[in-house]
């Protein structure tokens, strides 16, 4: 049951993968050239139009001399259709070659590439170190994700001058003869109604124009992004990887200490694993908070006071009796001697009660105002009545000797007689 299942899933793998990609070939060429200067050659092919077809016909260079390099056997216009906009996956080429040992000599490729629109570039994909084999044999360059080292688009494939390009070498020991029967091209493409797109967006709080660096395996990128950016002066705050074949793909930020980092994409991906679809775009968005950015404000009209504040007020610092000013224009009075602080917006250190003999205080004409506000007058109340009861007795004391003076009197004055 368990092989069942994963025989299943192999399955499942294979269908899903040739269905989002398709190849198209092996396809044979119709024009064909064997005098074609290569690098350090200077033997020109006999019979290269032989390469058309595998039928023993062959086309041949004959190397006599150790170290002799042919020179290119070209082979192109293949006759591809690819559409427009199709992502070229890979190309593989088919070479059927032998070569017939006249003596004891050796040949080996000397140089294997493609042409595009006609010239010879990308990497050299030959075998230096394998003897071409003494019967026709079909030897594969390159895979269904190889691109040589180049760019293509589905016009490059089209072009009648996309092909290959061969030259062999031979190795010491005398005569040999190169062969070649045929030659084909396979290229491996997704068509553009399957292929997807990521975008990556930088966004920082608040908007600062701080770089961030940014890397990613599966894409074969390193970026960097600024929230500001707008690319007139190279710098971009979204970067678009387009025409991407489905699959798992990767982004990561270089952490910055300053900020903090949140990031997500609008699928619900994780970011070191972001599963594109066919035809599907995702938006992975990284957001920086500035960590020195402070978020504190302060009223224009309000102070919160200085350390070690004067006694009249200044601050909350410091002073006997004193308190600071709350508010732009609010009046402070200062009040020093025994009982309650008797100013009406009350006192630092609550009320303050002394039995100490007090300094008179100077009062001037805005002051008086003040005091007769009902406030400050229920201030003198409080006070009134907080001094009577931390001295009951002394009043008590007084009270009783004003009453035996008054009962003095009013005997003295004769209107206690009978």
């Amino acid at each position: 049951m368990k092989i069942s299942i994963i025989l299943i899933f192999i399955l499942l793998l294979f269908v899903s993968e040739n269905v989002m990609a398709t190849s198209i070939g092996p396809n044979s060429g119709t024009t064909f050239l064997g005098n074609v200067s290569a690098p350090s050659g200077d033997i020109d092919w006999t019979g290269a139009n032989n390469t058309n077809m595998s039928d023993n016909l062959r086309a041949t260079v004959q190397i006599s001399n150790p170290d002799e390099v042919s020179n290119y056997l070209i082979v192109k216009g293949f006759g591809f259709n690819i559409s427009s906009g199709s992502v070229i996956n890979g190309i593989s080429v088919d070479i059927e070659k032998s070569q017939t040992q006249i003596q004891a000599g050796i040949i080996r490729d000397n140089s294997v590439k493609l042409l595009k629109n006609g010239t010879v570039i990308g990497n050299n994909k030959a075998l230096t170190n394998k003897n071409w084999p003494p019967s026709d044999e079909i030897i594969t360059y390159g895979n269904s994700t190889d691109l040589w080292g180049i760019n293509w688009t589905s016009e490059d494939i089209n072009n009648a001058g996309f092909g290959v390009a061969l030259s062999v070498i031979g190795t010491p020991g005398g005569l040999e003869l190169a062969r070649v029967d045929y030659i084909t091209i396979t290229v491996n493409y997704t068509n553009p109604s399957e292929i997807g797109k990521i975008i990556i967006i930088k966004n920082t709080i608040p908007d600062d124009e701080t770089e961030f660096s940014f890397t990613s395996n599966a894409l074969n990128s390193s970026f960097v992004l600024q929230d500001n950016g707008n690319g007139s002066d190279g710098k971009l705050s979204t970067i678009t990887f387009e025409n991407l074949l489905p699959g798992i793909y990767d982004v990561s930020q270089t952490s910055n200490v300053n900020y903090t980092t949140t990031a997500s994409c609008d699928d619900g991906s994780n970011l070191d694993v972001i599963n594109l679809s066919a035809r599907e775009t995702i938006t992975c968005t990284f957001t920086n908070t500035n960590q020195n950015q402070s978020n504190s404000s302060t009223s224009p009209d309000s102070s919160s006071g200085s350390e070690g504040g004067s006694s009249n007020g200044g601050g909350g610092g410091g002073g006997s009796s004193g308190r600071g000013s709350s508010g732009g224009g609010a009046t402070t009075i200062t009040y020093s001697g025994p009982g309650p602080c008797l100013s009406p917006s009350g006192c630092a250190g609550g009320e303050s009660l002394s039995d100490e003999t007090s300094s008179e205080a100077d009062v001037d004409e805005e002051t008086l105002e003040e005091t007769l506000k009902p406030g400050f007058l229920s201030s003198i109340t409080g006070a009134v009545i907080g001094f009577g009861e931390k001295n009951k007795k002394m009043l008590t004391s007084v009270a009783l000797a004003i009453i035996a003076i008054l009962i003095i009197i009013f005997f003295a004055s004769g209107k206690g007689k009978n």
